[in-house]
């Protein structure tokens, strides 16, 4: 697989954090950014491909709308029967 340069800028405080997680896993640097990218790339990738699959599916009939407050309901319900 070929690859190409890029420059990312990070503030002071995660560029830090970069070189942190790459000392404890020794790795360097480089490594550490180019597997977050990839795996920030892979998640939101799907979220999109999910996203226009179950919209193409309320389109086709084939799915249902769910109300903001039901879900939020939903999910309180969830919390509260943990606790």
């Amino acid at each position: 697989m070929s690859t190409s340069a890029r420059t990312v800028r990070l503030n002071d405080d995660m560029s830090q954090a970069v070189d942190e997680i790459a000392r404890i896993c020794g790795r360097d640097a480089n490594f550490v950014m180019r597997e977050a990218i990839e795996e920030y790339v892979k998640h939101h990738e799907w979220i999109i491909k999910e996203t226009q699959r179950r919209l193409t599916k309320l389109e086709n009939g084939e799915g249902k709308l769910v109300s903001h407050d039901t879900v939020k309901d939903s999910i309180l319900k969830r919390i509260q029967s943990k606790n």
